[in-house]
């Protein structure tokens, strides 16, 4: 006595629905199957803090113009970020405009940065508050090379 699922074949009705050539799977196999497209998404899907671990990874390489497609990605999920991957993400974004040379971009995300820190200052490291405030002591300066200004992240 196994129960019985059919697949959703284009043409078939209630009528076709054990009979000949109709496709049949257990229930079981059915909920296997389901249970392992789960299972696939929710690892493909991490979620915010796995990209924003990604992203602090490409960072860290140098990778900037990545980071920038893995923060673009999350952008739409800030709001609903706590206070310390909010600064992460907002600090990220910022300095990795600034090393790109995209001066509008890092003087927008890192004084946002700035704000998100003010509020919850354990958000960030000190090394990390501090090299955010040189950006910006930089970038308010005028000065256009990152690299020779702050040295590599």
């Amino acid at each position: 006595p196994h129960s019985f699922a059919t697949t959703n074949v284009p043409g078939a009705s209630p009528a076709t629905v054990g009979a000949p050539g109709a496709f049949l799977y257990p229930a079981s196999m059915i909920r296997i199957v389901g249970g392992a497209l789960l299972l696939a998404c929710v690892s493909g899907c991490a979620g915010p803090i796995a990209d924003l671990d990604r992203a602090t990874v490409h960072y860290e390489e140098a990778r900037y113009e990545s980071v920038l497609v893995w923060l673009s990605e999350l952008e739409s999920e800030l709001p609903q970020m706590t206070p310390a991957e909010r600064s992460k993400f907002l600090y990220l974004r910022g300095m990795s405009a600034y090393r790109l040379g995209q001066r509008d971009d890092a003087v927008h995300y890192l004084a946002l940065a700035r704000e998100s820190v003010a509020l919850e200052p354990a958000s960030l490291s000190h090394s990390l508050r501090s090299t955010l405030e040189r950006a910006i002591v930089v970038l308010a300066a005028g000065t256009t090379s990152a690299t020779e200004s702050l040295g590599q992240p």
